[in-house]
């Protein structure tokens, strides 16, 4: 398993949350990846029927669950999502298949190397500055409007949405600063 720091952050709309302990014995993932039926794509990802994931110590593998192979050869290193977990939520990464079996290395396995990672690359990546300053109220809170010169995540929130910045800093503006700028602690 391997993290990448860019030097450019990548902005998504939400970020996946990744499994801090594994998966009951026949929990459901969801691979993806950019190969379906031996032809890639380089501008879409294609995901997998759910498929039921067990401990694969049984097999010699102990640090990996194991599946009916859904992955497609050249797909290794694509993440497998809890099926139906929202928000999105990385068990594990691809690791390999064949003879209709795939293998899946697990995530919790390695989830404070992760967030290690993230916070010593990204402190921003973990949790946004929420603190009022000069905000009429914290941004992670609900209240009356704000004015967008309080906090470069207020004047990011309140451009994206300015209902947040003339009329009320409801739940939506929280979600929206907390996309914008980091997650709310």
């Amino acid at each position: 398993m391997g993290l990448l720091a860019l030097d450019t952050p990548l902005v998504l709309p939400e970020y996946p949350s990744f499994s801090t302990a594994p998966l009951p014995d026949g929990a459901r993932v969801v691979n993806v990846g950019r190969i379906r039926d031996g032809e890639t794509s380089f501008t879409r990802l294609y995901a997998s029927a759910p498929v039921r994931v067990h401990d694969a110590a049984d097999i010699g593998y102990p640090f990996s669950y194991r599946a009916a192979e859904k992955i497609e050869p050249g797909d290794s290193g694509g993440p497998a999502f809890v099926s139906g977990a929202l928000p999105h939520r990385i068990a594990a990464v691809s690791s390999g298949g064949g003879d209709g079996v795939e293998l899946l290395a697990r995530i919790d396995l390695v989830a404070d190397w992760i967030s290690d990672f993230l916070a010593l690359h990204d402190p921003g990546a973990l949790a946004q500055d929420t603190t009022a300053g000069s905000c009429a109220h914290d941004l992670c809170a609900p209240g009356e409007p704000l004015d967008p010169d309080c906090a470069p995540c207020a004047a990011q929130a309140c451009e994206e949405d300015p209902y947040c910045c003339e009329v009320e800093w409801d739940a939506q503006c929280v979600s929206e600063s907390s996309l914008l700028c980091g997650p709310c602690p």
